[in-house]
This record gives C-alpha cells, structure tokens and sequence, in this order.
C-alpha cells in the first residue's frame, strides 16, 4: 500500500549502484519499471481471481494512489481493463 520500492533502494538491498542494477536487468532484457509492473500486475490478477474487492481496493494493495493510473497499467499489461479482466474469468 505505500507504493513499490526505488530503484535506488532496490540497488542498495542487493549491495550495488542503481546504474549496475540498470545494466544487469539490461542484460536481461528488461528495466526496472517493467520487473515492478510484472510484479503489480500479477498481483493484481490474483486479486482480481480470488477476491471480490472492488478494484479501487487492488489498486490501493498494489501500490498505486490513483485507480486510474492502476487501470491504464493493467489494461496495457492485459490488454483489458480489471473489470473486462474479472468478467471475463467469471464467465
């Protein structure tokens, strides 16, 4: 609920540069903001699955202050909006 970790604290957990961080998900293929997203939106779908909380609620669990900004992520991960996304595995 308080947001996702920094790239710069996430750099000083693993004991390394934010820039080293950068060029070894580089390495890998992805940035920062990508592994966070995959994250949140993972999550968010299991949340979607198994709870009936209103969306604004996952928005809120997953880190973000506005259900919009949570929306515009999922539908561009899923290519649906939470609600489509949750009718759509209830069906």
């Amino acid at each position: 609920p308080e947001g996702y970790p920094t790239a710069r604290f996430a750099a000083s957990l693993m004991d390394t540069s934010v820039r080293t961080l950068a060029r070894r998900l580089a390495t890998a293929g992805v940035s920062y903001r990508t592994v966070v997203d995959d994250l949140r939106f993972n999550k968010a779908r299991e949340l979607l699955r198994s709870t009936s909380a209103p969306v604004s609620d996952i928005a809120s669990v997953t880190g973000f202050d506005d259900p919009a900004h949570f929306t515009r992520m999922f539908r561009r991960i899923a290519g649906l909006s939470p609600k489509q996304f949750r009718q759509a595995i209830r069906t």
